[in-house]
């Protein structure tokens, strides 16, 4: 074990702060880029076969059905991902607690890229019938599976590598790998359907889903040469893991209440990325008078600005706290979201791109940057993984899922006015603000307002004896 895992683990169940190592430096290094690049292919995968979910799936795999009922089962085979999501999270959660953080990113690593790479190559209906929409479908369901573990394991990790003093900004660098992954995937299909139509339907579509395998490979090395969690290691010398994580994250009263808490700080989070980046590009063609594509334009100017905002407010949360950063976003997203629709009726891309770089590079990612360390703080090590993965896959499929189909159906309610959907945006802006008023501040040299972490804290491993 290094150095870091020495000696007793702070009140947050984090390596206390001291000066470290060049052999400890250069395996926080190794952390950082093995978390970038998992959360690069998982979201590579997931805007990739989201695209071609959208313009070519149905034309290859579900060719038997009318154009319309094509592509509607075109992305129900995507809604797979996110059924599976949770299962996963419990699965890999569990696992991360009880036998370490590196092994579960080195399983969900193989699993995620084997499985897109198959996409890939697999035969379409025309070659092989049925076996090719159900082929497709298994491997959507494997994907969601492993990536229900990724995230939150690799945040995990690098929490518990980082110095306590710069937890937050460290933490916040998986979210990177979001925005590149999403960048990556968008750039490579857009180059590779430049190719003719016949040759790009015929075997073109078929090498951004191979070209994943390039990131699994330098993945793979990296997190072969990563060390296990100085944490999770003096944890398992002390015979402090949890034996049965799921069931103890549930049953125990204290834990169960920062479950709950991070239920609430997850509302505006997660379904604002579902209504900002999915559905708002159907209700820019339906609705207003802009230009085809500037919404995708704005999309990537906002991703592309995430690459900075991230780490900025990641190390923000470390000087004024986690929540203040985390609820700023909330509440900045619930004033903004009126302006934010107005300049989209502008119909104007000067208008249209900035509004939605600000909502996603600012008031988005200012609540998913600080909810990486807030999340890893708010569950004793014993428990992050499994504590982390089920507050986010679960409230995934539950609001992350169903929220481009209520704005969907309100707007129409309104024949295209935007009230309900920013309204219904506020009321979720308002509910995590609700929830992190409750929930503790985690930060290591704040007090700890709101609720007390308790017996969580005392008895389920954020303390040696």
């Amino acid at each position: 074990m290094s150095a870091a895992g020495t000696g007793a683990l702070t009140q947050r169940g984090m390596a206390p702060a001291r000066a470290r190592t060049a052999e400890e430096q250069a395996g926080l290094r190794r952390v950082i880029l093995s978390s970038i690049l998992g959360s690069i292919l998982e979201w590579y995968d997931f805007y990739l076969y989201g695209t071609a979910s959208a313009l070519i799936f149905s034309q290859l795999f579900f060719t038997s059905l009318d154009p319309t009922t094509g592509v509607i089962a075109s992305f129900s085979t995507l809604a797979l991902g996110f059924i599976a999501r949770p299962i996963g999270g419990l699965f890999f959660g569990g696992m991360g607690d009880r036998l370490g953080r590196k092994k579960v990113l080195l399983i969900t690593m193989l699993l995620m890229g084997g499985a897109t790479a198959i996409v890939g190559l697999l035969p379409t209906y025309a070659s092989i019938g049925l076996w090719a929409p159900l082929i497709l479908c298994l491997c959507r369901l494997l994907q969601g599976f492993a990536a229900g573990g990724e995230y939150a394991s690799a945040v995990a990790l690098t929490t518990e590598h980082a110095p306590g003093e710069r937890r937050g900004f460290f933490a916040s660098l998986p979210g990177i790998g979001v925005s590149a992954g999403i960048l990556l995937s968008a750039a490579l299909f857009s180059l590779f359907r430049l190719m003719p139509e016949d040759a790009f339907m015929a075997w073109g579509w078929r090498l951004p889903f191979l070209l994943s395998l390039l990131v699994v490979a330098i993945g793979s090395y990296v997190r072969l040469r990563v060390q296990e969690s100085p944490v999770f290691e003096q944890l398992k010398e002390e015979a402090m893991l949890a034996a049965a994580p799921v069931r103890e994250v549930f049953a125990s009263k204290d834990a169960r209440r920062n479950l709950f808490v991070a239920f609430g700080a997850r509302f505006a989070e997660i379904t604002s990325v579902n209504v900002f980046q999915v559905w708002i590009l159907s209700y820019l063609a339906a609705w207003t008078t802009s230009a085809q594509g500037v919404g995708l334009i704005g999309i990537q100017v906002g991703q592309a600005l995430s690459l900075i905002s991230i780490p900025l407010f990641g190390a923000l949360s470390d000087k004024v706290g986690r929540k203040p950063v985390y609820m700023g976003g909330a509440i900045f997203m619930g004033f903004f979201v009126w302006p934010f629709f107005a300049m989209l009726h502008s119909g104007q891309a000067w208008q249209i791109v900035p509004a939605m770089a600000i909502m996603l590079a600012v008031a988005y990612q200012a609540m998913f940057a600080a909810q990486a360390s807030y999340f890893s703080e708010l569950f004793a090590p014993r428990l992050r993984v499994t504590g982390f993965t089920t507050a986010r896959e679960i409230t995934a499929a539950v609001l992350g899922g169903p929220a481009s189909i209520i704005a969907t159906a309100i707007t129409a309610s309104a024949a295209g006015g935007y009230w309900p959907v920013a309204t219904f945006m506020v009321a979720m802006c308002i509910v995590t603000s609700a929830a992190l008023i409750i929930g503790p501040e985690t930060h290591p040299g704040l007090p700890r307002n709101g609720a007390s972490l308790g017996s969580s804290s005392s008895t389920q491993g954020n303390q040696t004896p």
